[in-house]
Parts: structure tokens; C-alpha cells; sequence
């Protein structure tokens, strides 16, 4: 019997001319209908022009099908039951017309059913050859996998239109054993499928190890994602016409075809299925590349070497590791150096004080921005005394500062401060506490009071300038020094107040201040 609705014919001929128009466009937007031409592609054959050709004439042939049936069903139309429900006519009870006209729709389907497990069984045997390639390349044509394809594809071409013959005597029953013995071939291929999915990561992980480029991989994964959806598609299309030939070929009431919601149920499923799964064949047959499309080409960067790693590092052999760039300079101390300084002597004959552990943050490479760099100093320290001699420096930056001694010892160079980090002389006069510093260490045996110094915030004020908060924790420790040193807010105490327009210390550079307060 040939089971359903007229409205699920309908719904065939619907999902058929929708997929065939999905065909058209995909296969324009493929490569311009070129795919059609018998000499296209990079290996033109007999073998590529057959599957391409069954392929796209299964959609229209199923479309006439499907169409055509529903025009059958609705001029028949529907019968009452004995239990008082509506069915469609039974074929026995359909005019001549209509008769005349369902042997060779029954013709068109065995054919596009033939083509269909055509196409599919060339997937699987295909796939079947690339698992089974190994080390040694074989040939396509000469492998087993294709004499398996051509066995399988003659018998569906010849096997279902002979089936149709066979029991064109009885069209009640022909639509039911074309139904068998499709879905059972269709299920049997769906079933070695499964066998493929299985195989399936296992060979792209070998085809990746094997260095083939990334769209390779690429596509090799996204055929095994369609894989799994059609296979699942599959099922859903051959196992519902397996359940209604089955019930329409055994012997007694036939309680799935009788009944009108489980017979338009399976055939609704299977339509979905059938047409569903051959949109994914078609994206796997015509796979399309919107990378090269949209005029992008993948270039593959390969990974840096350990030598060429360690020669950036400065490690390679002969090769000095490069200079860091010279940045733009940010008014913000990343690494400030150590609050802790120690004092010492450079020489017994030029007795300046240094300072130890400091350095400016601009490099070398960078000038100091004169415009923020004091010219002068408004704190005037008392003048030092060493061992007796008495020595007066001036107070003002210059070029070439000197300090003089009137014990006859000439003129004691006072270095340049360089405002590049390279000397951090201290500025100005230093204290007179400073003259004892020398001798003691010389002799070992003084321990020099350390000032822990801990910059604030330094924030950015409106006019451009920035202010420094400077927080002295002093402490002095007794010596052979003499006297405990005074801290530095009590010496600021002491200190003149300065005139109108004259920078405190606070307002100073934050670095030149810094260096300014430890001197003391």
C-alpha cells in the first residue's frame, strides 16, 4: 500500500523544492556551475562526472515524486472508515487515471533511491580507503574499497528498478518493497558508517602530525562534525520506512498504516531526514571556503627555534643581547632605588661626599628636561669644617663649581651633579656634622646614623608642577661622631625662610629633592 497523507506528500514536495533551491545557490556560489562541466576539476573523469551527475539529478527526481504523489492523493481524496475516521483512498480504489500514473512515479523513486545509495555508498568506500591508506600509497581504482562501491552501486541501480518491475503487478504493495529494500540498504551503509566516525579523530590527529596545512585539518574536522549529523540524519530516514514496509508486508491488520497520526509521524520523520542528510552530503561533496572567497590567504607561521629564542635573549654564541628601546620618559619611578645610602670618601686629598646607591631614573639616552631642573638652591647649609681647614663652597649651579681651603691645599673640585644618573654628588653646601664623617669611617669604627626615606604621591598639580611629600624617619646611633646628628625637619626649621618667587625644597624636582635631603 503507499501510506500517508496528501499532506505529508506535500510537505516532501515542499522540503524537495527547497533543498533543490539550496542546491543551486550553493553550487553558483561553489565555483559558478563549473563543478558541472565533464572536464572540470584537477583529476576530470568518467568516475567524478558519475557521482557529480547522480548526485544532482536525485534532487529533481524526488521532487517530481514527491509532488506529483500529492497531486494524486488530494484528486483521490479520502474515504470513511468503518470506525468513522477519515483515510486516503486505498490505491485499489483509485480511478484508471490515477493508476496509469503511479507505475512510473513508483519508477522515478527507485531510480532517485538508487542514485542515492549511490552516492552515499561511494562516501563511505571512500572514506573506508583514506583510513586504510597506511605508509604504502595505494590507488583509488585499484583498491578493494572501489571494487566494493562498484558492486554495491550496480546492484542499487539495477536492484531497485527491478524491484519496481517485479511488483508492478500489484501497486498496493510495490511502493512497500521499493521502501525495504532502500531503507535497508540505506541502513546498512548508515551502519558502517559508524565505523568511519570511530576512525575518524584518530586520522586527523595522523594528517596533522603529518604536517598538512591548517585548512586541511581544518576541513577534515568540519567533515567529521557533518559526518555525525548526517549519520544521525540518516537513521532518521530509512528506520521509519523500515517500521511502515514492514507493517504493510506482514501478514494481519496493519496497525501502523491503518492508523492515519503513525503512518504521517514516519513518513513526516523520514522526509526530514532524507532531505536534511543530502544538504550535508552536499556540503561535503562541495565543500566551500569563505577564507578564500572573502580574498584571504592562511600563511602558516612556524614557531621560533631554541637557537633563535636564545639569541633574542642575548644567548646565542657571539651575539650580545640588544639594548632595550628608548621609551618616552614618565614622571613616575617604576624602580626607585634604595632610601638607604651610605656615605664615603673618594680621597684623602679630594674629601668630597658622595652618595651611595642612587641613580636618576632617565637613561642615558634621554636629556634631563632643563625647565624642571633648579639652577639654585634656597637652602644654604653651614659650611664644613675638615680637620681644621676651613672650606667655602658656593651655592650656585654652574658649570664648574670649586670649593676653596685656606689651609693651602688649593681648589677642591666639586663635581658636576650629571643629570643623566651617572654621578649623585651632594648639592649645595653639606652640613657641618659631615666633617667628621671621613675620619670615622677611615677608622672603622663609627656606625652612621641611616634615614629610612619613603616618597609619597607624587601628583600631577594643574600648573604642570608636581609636589613631593617626603617623610624622614631619623635616627642616629651614638659613635665616636661626638653628638647626635639633628633631623632634617628640625634643620629645616632652622632654615631662612625663602623669599617671594623662590622654590622650597618641597617644590623642587622630586628626584633633586631627594638627593638634596639625604645629603643632610
Amino acid at each position: 500500500m503507499t501510506p500517508g497523507s496528501p499532506t505529508v506528500f506535500l510537505l516532501w514536495a515542499v522540503l524537495a523544492s527547497l533543498f533543490l533551491c539550496f542546491l543551486l545557490v550553493h553550487l553558483w556560489s561553489y565555483d559558478r556551475f563549473k563543478c558541472l562541466k565533464w572536464n572540470s576539476g584537477r583529476q576530470p573523469g568518467a568516475f567524478n562526472r558519475l557521482m557529480t551527475y547522480t548526485y544532482i539529478l536525485t534532487v529533481p527526481l524526488l521532487l517530481a515524486f514527491s509532488a506529483n504523489m500529492s497531486w494524486l492523493k488530494f484528486r483521490e481524496g479520502f474515504v470513511l472508515m468503518p470506525s468513522g475516521q477519515a483515510a486516503p483512498k486505498p490505491v485499489y480504489a483509485w480511478s484508471d487515471y490515477s493508476k496509469d500514473r503511479l507505475l512510473p512515479l513508483l519508477f522515478v523513486l527507485s531510480i532517485a533511491w538508487a542514485f542515492e545509495l549511490v552516492t552515499h555508498l561511494e562516501e563511505l568506500t571512500f572514506w573506508l580507503f583514506l583510513l586504510h591508506q597506511g605508509p604504502r600509497k595505494r590507488d583509488w581504482f585499484h583498491s578493494w574499497e572501489f571494487r566494493a562501491w562498484t558492486a554495491g552501486s550496480t546492484a542499487a541501480i539495477v536492484g531497485l528498478p527491478m524491484t519496481t518491475l517485479a511488483a508492478r503487478r500489484d501497486l498496493d504493495l510495490c511502493a512497500a518493497w521499493i521502501f525495504l529494500v532502500g531503507s535497508v540498504a540505506g541502513t546498512v551503509t548508515t551502519v558502517w558508517f559508524l565505523y568511519v566516525i570511530g576512525k575518524f579523530p584518530a586520522f586527523i590527529a595522523q594528517v596533522k602530525a603529518g604536517g598538512a596545512e591548517p585548512s586541511v585539518v581544518v576541513r577534515l574536522f568540519r567533515f567529521y562534525q557533518l559526518h555525525m549529523c548526517r549519520v544521525v540524519l540518516r537513521f532518521f530516514f530509512t528506520v521509519p520506512l523500515i517500521v511502515l514496509a514492514a507493517d504493510a508486508l506482514a501478514m494481519g491488520n496493519h496497525p501502523v498504516n491503518r492508523d492515519p497520526f503513525w503512518a504521517d509521524l514516519l513518513l513526516l520523520v523520514s522526509g526530514i531526514g532524507c532531505f536534511s542528510s543530502s544538504a550535508l552530503t552536499l556540503l561535503i561533496f562541495f565543500p566551500r571556503s569563505f577564507t578564500q572567497e572573502s580574498g584571504y590567504v592562511v600563511k602558516v607561521s612556524s614557531p621560533p627555534s631554541c637557537k633563535r629564542r636564545a639569541e633574542g635573549r642575548g644567548l646565542g654564541s657571539g651575539r650580545a643581547a640588544r639594548p632595550p628601546p628608548a621609551y618616552p620618559h614618565y614622571r613616575h619611578d617604576h624602580h626607585p632605588s634604595t632610601p638607604k645610602s651610605v656615605v664615603y670618601v673618594h680621597s684623602a686629598d679630594s674629601p668630597d661626599v658622595r652618595m651611595a646607591a642612587f641613580e636618576f631614573p632617565y637613561p642615558a639616552s634621554i636629556p634631563y628636561p632643563a625647565s624642571e631642573f633648579p639652577t639654585t638652591f634656597p637652602y644654604q647649609a653651614p659650611a664644613p669644617s675638615y680637620s681644621g681647614s676651613s672650606a667655602s663652597c658656593s651655592s650656585e649651579r654652574r658649570p664648574s663649581s670649586s670649593c676653596t681651603s685656606s689651609s693651602g691645599s688649593g681648589v677642591l673640585p666639586l663635581e658636576e651633579h650629571d643629570a643623566r644618573g651617572e654621578v649623585a654628588d651632594v648639592q649645595g653646601e653639606v652640613p657641618d656634622v659631615l666633617g667628621e664623617v671621613p675620619s670615622a669611617i677611615h677608622r672603622g669604627d663609627a656606625r652612621w646614623g641611616d634615614a629610612d626615606i619613603r616618597r609619597g604621591d607624587m601628583e600631577r598639580k594643574g600648573n604642570g608642577q608636581r609636589e613631593c611629600t617626603e617623610r624622614l624617619a631619623w635616627r642616629s646611633f651614638p659613635g665616636d661622631i661626638g653628638e647626635d646628628v639633628p633631623s632634617p625637619a628640625a634643620q629645616r626649621a632652622q632654615a631662612p625662610v625663602p623669599s617671594a618667587g623662590e622654590e622650597t625644597p618641597a617644590q623642587m624636582h622630586p628626584y633633586v629633592s631627594w638627593t638634596f635631603w639625604s645629603s643632610i
